[in-house]
């Protein structure tokens, strides 16, 4: 083969190359537009410059009208008036550089834009990339406008620095030097490798989320199945372990209630039974369910033992018998009330229906017994009358009592506790205490004022002293 044959050969392949880029479908170029705004101006002019002003293939008639088409806002309201002809074209560009072309105004913006950046909050890769790339954006435009940026490198450095956040900017001391002046490229680089930083971490940070939330629901999953093969497992005892007859709960069979809190303490211990919830699928050191509501211990209520069999040490008050809870009243009271007047519902059931009759004391309280026997439920019999207030022992009335008819000494507490000592005798014996007995005998003096002044003194009807 000679050369010309291997000339005709390569222009054949270069024409089929070329022939296949042309057969290649382009995205189309969209117009560029301009709204009026300074600093979008040299984008668009350059743009527009490069897709259409510097087209040959378009006639300047095409090139006006597309230029009317890419302005929007107060860039086309500055043509809008300018008819479409092949020599307006030209004067309708001149029209717009010297609107826009202001390099004084653009500049202006640019250093607005670099000092008006906001402080980071907090420390963050996505914070920091946008710094880093807000302030290369406006220091290459700066640039491009013929401004000296090369030699603000100091100036740059402070303005963009002051952004920080406050770990980011402890860091950038640790990694400059405390004594040199510290360069703008040095920042970039910081800046830089900081952001990557971050970025892996916040990577490293969603992987191990992701693998914890996997586990939790796992975790989860295991013991939803647990909890639905104990309570499958509950419901298929149907007989009550104790009688072994009713469908029932421990807590609720009648024989084991019958028995004395030490019998009921060694039926559990037998039936392998938890001490505070009565279940068999754990120990009383793993159950979470409530403590006893009278000691607050670790036991069910039911296994409770009193102290000394029925002693309240907490007012040092014997309790006799709890066949109900009587209305306490002054010895000295032998007045019947007259219950017609009290408002009590028919709906509530008392906890002693002859409250209103005087007779002995069944049981005295304590403060410390008193409060576990309060239930929630109180009814108000009305205005000048007692309260009704709900009770383990049923509903007890209590309060004053103050109806016409009645005198002072009819007025008494339905319904009260008594303390052995009241405050008042402690206060008492407190002062008696602390006081001397010393009987000073009168002067003469004394006397004789004494008895002028009864002589010569003397108290009227209206309490006053006549002379």
């Amino acid at each position: 083969m000679n050369a010309r044959e291997i000339r005709n050969a390569d222009n054949h392949g270069l024409g089929n190359a070329t022939n296949a880029v042309n057969k290649i479908k382009l995205p189309p170029i969209n117009l560029p537009t301009f709204d009026g705004l300074y600093d979008r101006w040299p984008n668009f002019r350059d743009t527009f410059r490069t897709v259409i002003d510097e087209n040959s293939n378009l006639t300047d008639i095409k090139k006006l009208y597309y230029l009317k088409l890419a302005l929007k806002g107060v860039a086309a309201e500055i043509l809008e008036s300018m008819e479409l002809s092949a020599d307006n074209y030209d004067v309708a560009w001149n029209i717009l550089e010297s609107r826009f072309e202001n390099k004084r105004v653009l500049v202006h913006h640019h250093l607005q834009a670099l000092v008006e950046f906001p402080v980071m909050q907090k420390e963050s890769s996505t914070g920091l990339r946008q710094l880093l790339d807000h302030t290369e954006k406006h220091v290459r435009a700066l640039k491009k406008l013929g401004e000296p940026t090369d030699q603000w490198g100091t100036i740059l450095v402070y303005l963009t620095t002051a952004k920080f956040d406050n770990t980011t900017k402890r860091e950038w001391e640790t990694k400059t030097s405390a004594r040199e002046v510290a360069t703008y490229m040095q920042f970039i680089e910081f800046t830089t490798n900081r952001c990557v930083m971050l970025e892996t971490l916040k990577l490293d940070k969603s992987k191990g989320a992701k693998l914890s939330s996997s586990d939790t629901s796992h975790k989860s999953s295991n013991a939803n199945k647990k909890a639905i093969a104990a309570v499958t497992a509950e419901a298929k005892s149907d007989k009550c372990l104790a009688c072994n007859q009713g469908n029932h709960r421990l807590y609720h069979c009648p024989s084991f209630l019958n028995l004395a809190p030490p019998a009921r303490s060694k039926e559990v211990k037998r039936l392998k039974l938890c001490f505070n919830c009565f279940k068999g699928d754990h120990s009383v050191e793993s159950c979470n369910a409530s403590t006893c509501r009278v000691c607050h211990k670790k036991h069910n209520t039911l296994l409770h033992i009193p102290k000394d069999e029925g002693t309240e040490h907490g007012s040092g008050i014997k309790l006799h018998d709890e066949r109900s809870l009587r209305a306490f009243r002054p010895s000295t009271e032998k007045e019947e009330i007259n219950k017609n007047h009290l408002q009590i519902p028919e709906t509530i059931t008392l906890a002693d229906p002859s409250f209103h009759i005087p007779g002995r004391i069944d049981v005295l309280l304590g403060g410390s017994i008193f409060w576990e026997l309060l239930c929630v439920g109180q009814i108000k019999l009305g205005k000048n009358q007692p309260i009704a207030q709900k009770t383990k022992l049923c509903w007890i009335i209590a309060g004053p009592i103050n109806f016409k008819g009645y005198n002072e000494s009819s007025i008494a507490s339905v319904s009260s506790i008594s303390a052995i000592t009241t405050i008042e005798t402690q206060l008492e014996r407190f002062w008696q205490i602390e006081e001397c007995n010393v009987q000073l005998e009168a002067s003469e003096n004394d006397k004789l004022c004494e008895s002028e002044f009864d002589q010569t003194h003397r108290r009227n009807a209206a309490g006053r002293f006549e002379v």
